[in-house]
């Protein structure tokens, strides 16, 4: 290995002893055991980008250096990272960066004879046609309409003020179409609330404002075929390839939640929404969801008293509390600082998916958001 790819952390380490720090990393070794016996001063969440580079066998067409690739933490090709070829030399530092998803459906799912997803609807469905995202939100579904029958409120829960889906409209949003794209939710239009049941299930929801039906699709078996899947870990392949993908949404939801929390409750507008997703996506690269909660409430704080000193706008307060959590999550990491995780806000309720995926599914239940997600993966 060229000694310009080796991090000042690991310079310690011989050749050797680096060679087999990777291989053991990309073989599940727990990395707290790999950071103390080769005594590496960092996180967890920093841990993979101290590894070396990889070689690519080109030259940079500006300075002939050859070109590398950043090492990948060993869920990348699952927790989708853009990996982006760069020269050491005239780049000041590789570029990892979040190839994060867009909130919207996914495409439909092509069938062996090229029909749309919406086809699976004249089919008796099994959990195998549906994705993991989609298997969790349809278990969410079935529980909030069976809520929504024995409560008189329709909304409220034991030991939480609301029973949400989703933490954000958009992340709910996003999950309903991709029930309804397969034909497991289908839109109530205004004036027809009509109301019709799939085996056991009182079949209405209600997400952010708007309604939907469980459709007759949805039978006890599915819903039986799905939930032993899940709660036994029999998972089809294809799940296991998609389990970071729906962590991350999650995540990435539950701190945007926590973020417009924080804001609304200080009156502040909700402003520069490219700047407030690519903090939440660079806190993701280190901190826990917990973490992040921490990193966002400093910075609620630090513009609160920033508005009462000098006066300010709201909106100019907005900047400085987006500037404050960049800066905080920035020494924390030059300092390795461990942040204390915080708690879930008693006004952020538990969403159903949240509820299913860490304490029903991945039964980690809230070490769900206080481990970093790229450590949360089975």
């Amino acid at each position: 290995m060229k000694n310009s790819l080796i991090h000042p952390k690991l310079a310690h380490l011989t050749a050797e002893e680096i060679q087999i720090l990777v291989q053991e990393y990309y073989a599940n070794v727990k990395v707290d055991t790999l950071i103390n016996r080769f005594n590496i001063s960092c996180t967890r969440g920093q841990f993979f980008k101290l590894l070396p580079q990889r070689l690519s066998g080109q030259t940079c067409p500006e300075c002939a250096t050859e070109m590398v690739f950043p090492r990948p933490s060993r869920n990348a090709s699952l927790f989708v990272f853009e990996r982006q070829l760069h020269c050491p030399r005239c780049l000041k530092k590789p570029e990892i960066l979040y190839n994060k998803r867009k909130l919207s459906p996914p495409p439909a799912k092509q069938l062996s004879d090229g029909a749309s997803s919406k086809s699976l609807q004249n089919k008796h469905l099994t959990s195998n046609d549906l994705s993991l995202e989609q298997a969790i939100a349809l278990q969410a579904a079935v529980a909030y309409s069976e809520s929504n029958r024995r409560m008189t409120t329709g909304r409220r829960v034991s030991g939480s003020r609301f029973l949400l889906l989703a933490p954000t409209p958009e992340y709910g949003k996003q999950l309903t179409l991709s029930l309804e794209d397969i034909g497991l939710l289908s839109p109530i239009e205004k004036g027809d609330d009509r109301s019709s049941s799939s085996s056991r299930v009182s079949n209405k929801i209600v997400v952010f404002g708007s309604k939907y039906k469980i459709t007759e699709v949805v039978t006890q078996e599915l819903i039986e075929d799905v939930q032993s899947r899940l709660l036994k870990s029999e998972w089809p392949d294809h799940w296991y390839e998609e389990i970071c993908l729906v962590i991350f949404d999650l995540a990435f939801a539950e701190i945007k939640e926590f973020y417009e929390f924080c804001i609304q409750e200080r009156g502040f507008p909700y402003l520069y929404e490219k700047r407030v997703t690519n903090l939440i996506l660079n806190l993701l690269e280190d901190f826990s969801v917990a973490q992040c909660f921490h990193i966002i409430f400093r910075g609620a704080q630090s513009a609160t008293d920033f508005l009462v000193r000098s006066n300010a706008s709201p909106p100019y307060a907005v900047n400085y509390m987006l500037s404050t959590c960049q800066r905080y999550a920035d020494r924390a990491r030059e300092s390795n600082k461990v942040l204390v995780p915080f708690e879930r806000n008693r006004n952020c309720p538990r969403s159903l998916m949240s509820t299913i995926l860490y304490k029903d599914v991945l039964k980690i239940n809230d070490d769900g958001i206080t481990t970093p997600i790229l450590e949360v993966a089975p």
